[in-house]
């Protein structure tokens, strides 16, 4: 389940920005019919129209590949660091941006003494390695300050180029991290220290003017030894920055902490990809591919579905099933909650009533789970929509929810493969 309005921050009104992104792929539909008194909505029906028989129309689907620029949640509670390599979807590298604050209001003297500062990074005990594979991994870590202030009302993305987020270099280290460690922690330079500890008093009366001072971080990685290593890492109130001093010859400590905005920025590189050719591309290749973190959508379209337009139809089904190509699902296991929604012809794009819910005042947009190795999605709103409002070209997108806690991806199986992705409608004349 997504919590709107983070549903890859789909600014719900319907109709909204542009997605900045293309798919497609190719198919003939086929037809059938069959009489069947348990089609969805029958029990609802006129007397009149119960009597009817009820129409089954198969349409195949085009996909494509495409990239998409992905809204970033701004409170994420864990972030990804460091590099994966996928033999299918090519190099994945995560970075992350937080913000920090004061625990309370400090007192620091003109006389205290600054001995060290370091920044704390807790290491989920879930996921420390992404893969499970090495006992031990060595990179250099990268610290910057944040370049600017990030603001709750902005828009970030998760695939924004790195030096969107990247100020000037703090602090540099090589940096090993074992499997059974439970925080990584870097030393910071004294000046940094010295900044924070000199600041005028107005600058910790509130959030706003702190962050006048110390914008926050954006942390990633170099020369990751290996070909795979993400770490987990907690944002937590273990993720902090603690400031270690002597007032009058005690020793003191104060702990600034993450909160605020934060989130991770992901880099992908599809260049060495079997698929690279055929990103945006309709018809080209066996299959569509699916990825988290920030990574590659699926695009479908129903080409024949004007065979349905000049019918005069009540629809009572309308069910999308799509399949997955299943390979070594314990070291790439697939992604398991997918969404939909629609995209008209101008890429606006609109949510579909199906998945739409309201619980505690908390409005939500739902999806589905993969299931025996297939997607199956309701999209009869979908469909009457292009039937009833004239809704030309319009497609669907598909896209993981949950996607930035894992790497996990989905390669499905497109219009040129054996087993075809497939629209199956159920409708009555009237």
């Amino acid at each position: 389940m997504v919590i709107l309005p983070y549903i890859q921050k789909l600014k719900i009104i319907m109709q909204i920005k542009p997605l900045l992104i293309v798919l497609a792929c190719l198919s003939a539909y086929t037809f059938s019919s069959c009489e069947n008194t348990s089609g969805m909505g029958y029990d609802i029906l006129p007397e009149e129209d119960k009597s009817k028989t009820i129409i089954t129309d198969t349409f195949s689907l085009q996909l494509k590949t495409v990239t998409a620029k992905t809204v970033a949640r701004p409170n994420e509670t864990r972030f990804l660091l460091g590099e994966f390599k996928d033999p299918v979807f090519g190099k994945t590298k995560a970075a992350f941006t937080t913000q920090f604050f004061y625990s309370n209001t400090p007192k620091f003297e003109e006389n205290d003494v600054v001995d060290s500062i370091k920044l704390y990074l807790p290491l989920d005990s879930v996921g420390k390695f992404y893969p499970a594979t090495p006992n031990l991994c060595k990179f250099n870590l990268k610290i910057y300050r944040s370049k600017e202030i990030l603001q709750k009302d902005s828009t970030y993305y998760n695939n924004q180029d790195f030096a969107d987020f990247r100020g000037d270099l703090l602090a540099e280290s090589a940096v090993t991290v074992n499997r059974t460690d439970s925080v990584l922690s870097v030393h910071l330079p004294l000046s940094f220290a010295q900044e924070i500890i000199k600041a005028p008093e107005s600058s910790f009366e509130s959030p706003e003017n702190f962050l006048q001072i110390f914008q926050g971080l954006f942390i990633e990685t170099e020369n990751m030894e290996g070909d795979s290593v993400l770490l987990k890492i907690f944002d937590n109130l273990d993720t902090k920055i603690t400031l270690y001093y002597r007032e009058d010859s005690e020793n003191k400590v104060y702990n600034f902490y993450s909160g605020g905005i934060g989130f991770n920025i992901f880099k992908h590189d599809y260049s060495n990809t079997s698929f690279a050719a055929h990103i945006d591309t309709f018809g080209k290749g066996e299959f569509a591919y699916l990825q988290a973190t920030g990574g590659l959508r699926v695009k479908i379209s129903i080409p024949y579905i004007d065979h349905l337009k000049d019918k005069n139809i009540l629809i009572q089904k309308a069910e999308l099933i799509l399949k997955a190509h299943l390979n070594d699902t314990v070291q790439y296991p697939p992604i398991i909650s997918t969404g939909i929604y629609g995209i008209t012809g101008d890429e606006s794009y609109f949510l579909l009533s199906e998945y739409l819910s309201t619980a505690n005042k908390l409005q939500t947009y739902e999806g589905t789970e993969l299931k025996n190795g297939e997607y199956h999605f309701d999209i009869a709103s979908f469909i009457t929509k292009i039937m009833n409002n004239g809704a030309e070209n319009s497609t669907l997108m598909l896209y993981p929810i949950h996607d930035n806690h894992n790497t996990r991806r989905t390669i499905i199986n497109s219009e040129n493969s054996n087993n075809k992705p497939k629209l199956i409608i159920s409708y009555l004349e009237q």
